[in-house]
């Protein structure tokens, strides 16, 4: 199942220092109330332990609350496309 997943996938040029990829929505209740920067902080440190060197992901350029939020998290812009910006954190 696994190289099923991986079948023909590319990652994308620039993100070889951070090889984990991170998701994380919150619905709106669940918002603003620190628990998306306490699970990603603790995704950070497992990934740490595990000897994982950094971690990316994208937003939309439209969702400006994301972007402040993933900047106030440690994460910094690896490249900004038309559409997204691609964020790293070094673990």
């Amino acid at each position: 199942m696994i190289s099923l997943l991986h079948d023909g996938y590319h990652p994308p040029s620039g993100i070889k220092d951070y090889p984990a990829h991170l998701h994380i929505d919150l619905l709106p209740e669940g918002q603003k109330q620190g628990w998306g920067k306490i699970l990603i902080n603790l995704l950070c440190e497992e990934l740490k332990e595990m000897g994982v060197a950094g971690v990316h992901l994208e937003v939309s350029k439209r969702n400006t609350n994301a972007i402040g939020f993933y900047q106030r998290t440690g994460f910094r812009v690896l490249l900004a496309g038309n559409t997204f910006i691609r964020f790293g954190r070094s673990l």
